[in-house]
């Protein structure tokens, strides 16, 4: 068996901003050293989320085509928001990438904690499926283990703010408040752990709708701490990490819409120049890694 292992970070709605709006874009004028270094080096391909599709990108079917490889938009006739529906659960459930690589032996996991409301309802069939995320929909089809507080607690997992402050706040949860790199190094360890690890930050999209400059700077600023961490504690002579976006959004404030723009695909480390070359667009990413996976 290889020692071959692979990253999925996913960052909703972070596009590449376009240069005749630059004072909008928080990415580029926070202080975010580590991102905006990967942002303009060769390791970064500019990616289409529209997949052919007219209209704007959206999460449900975004995030259901990086998952899976298939063009989710076109398969269901339009960019679905939110939570998938019936088809792109469907698609998601015979196609994701968590079912394939543990079909092929591999050892794969979702690193992100659940809070215990959820689980509680999801093991009391109170959850509907209409209230579940792509990711989740991908980690249960595959059947995987949700991470939960107590994993949290034992740095066992990573909670989707990064630093576990919304499961203190919201969820009363009793679970160390961590900072970003404390994070990062932890998802580094998890990593090292897996063949296949994937990880989804959200906040840059709710940011994004928020239109506010401050909460973008704080969540952007905690995402560049993070993954300079984690970059640090993941040997990538053996490691491939991949960061991809659904749509555009924390890019351009000006609008609390999602963008058109393209999103970024940033490789680094073991096998990422052969797997940049095969992204054209964000359906590419999944093949590419499955691809990854196959090369000796």
């Amino acid at each position: 068996m290889s020692n071959k292992k692979a990253l999925l970070l996913f960052v909703d709605g972070f596009g590449l901003g376009k240069e005749e709006k630059w004072k909008y874009n928080p990415i580029e004028t926070g202080n975010l050293p580590v991102m905006q270094n990967l942002l303009k080096s060769r390791n970064m391909i500019p990616a289409d989320a529209t997949l052919g599709v007219s209209g704007i990108p959206q999460s449900a079917s975004g995030q259901t085509a990086i998952l899976t490889g298939i063009n989710a938009p076109k398969a269901t006739g339009k960019h679905l928001n939110g939570f998938p529906n019936k088809k792109l659960r469907e698609i998601i459930q015979e196609e994701n990438i968590f079912s394939k690589l543990r079909n092929r032996g591999l050892k794969v996991t979702n690193a992100n904690a659940y809070n215990k409301k959820f689980i509680s309802n999801l093991l009391n069939n109170s959850v509907g499926n209409e209230e579940m995320s792509v990711s989740t929909v991908a980690t249960l089809s595959a059947g995987l283990s949700l991470y939960t507080e107590e994993d949290l607690k034992r740095g066992k997992s990573v909670y989707q703010d990064l630093t576990g402050r919304i499961m203190i706040e919201k969820w009363k949860a009793k679970v160390p408040l961590r900072t970003p790199g404390e994070a990062g190094e932890i998802l580094g360890n998890i990593v090292n752990s897996y063949d296949f690890t994937f990880f989804e930050y959200f906040q840059t999209d709710l940011a994004g709708h928020r239109k506010d400059f401050d909460i973008a700077y704080r969540v952007l600023e905690d995402l560049d701490q993070f993954i300079g961490t984690l970059l640090e504690s993941l040997s990538l002579d053996n490691t491939l990490f991949v960061l991809v976006s659904d749509h555009g959004n924390i890019e351009d404030l000006s609008t609390a819409d999602h963008t058109m723009n393209m999103v970024p695909v940033i490789a680094l480390g073991n096998g990422s120049d052969a797997f940049r070359k095969r992204i054209r667009n964000i359906q590419s990413v999944t093949p590419g890694i499955e691809q990854y996976f196959s090369e000796e």
